[in-house]
């Protein structure tokens, strides 16, 4: 699996406005200068995977809970990925036609609001969403 796209809204540092950090296929280091927000790009990861249950005041930008998180996650998936997908699903597909008619990408949001947590997950058409 290879992160393409990480987006960012209401946690730690990043406001409202949000922020979407976009990563090279090749890349495997964050670089910068201290206090940039690298480290809170790597926290909200680890958040939502798997995501957690509590939400400390001090992860809401400004500390205002009364915010709504919004983290997301865009992936390429690899060929034995998407195998795992299909056959965890039941699909009756094989790779290219899997590829061809929903997508090579993945995309994971979580969202939090009010104490309240959903997820959705995305697969070109197919359209996967709950509650946490």
């Amino acid at each position: 699996m290879i992160i393409k796209n990480i987006s960012i809204r209401n946690f730690r540092s990043y406001g409202h406005k949000g922020f979407t950090f976009s990563l090279a296929d090749n890349t495997n280091t964050l670089i910068g200068e201290n206090n940039v927000g690298k480290t809170t790009i790597i926290e909200a990861v680890k958040k939502i995977l798997p995501p957690e249950q509590v939400w400390e005041k001090e992860e809401y930008h400004a500390r205002d809970t009364s915010q709504e998180i919004q983290i997301s996650i865009e992936c390429i998936l690899d060929d034995d990925q998407i195998r795992k997908i299909i056959r965890i699903l039941n699909l009756p597909y094989n790779v290219k036609f899997f590829k061809d008619f929903f997508a090579k990408s993945l995309i994971y949001s979580f969202h939090i609001k009010n104490g309240i947590s959903l997820m959705e997950i995305n697969l070109g058409l197919l359209n996967i969403e709950g509650r946490l």
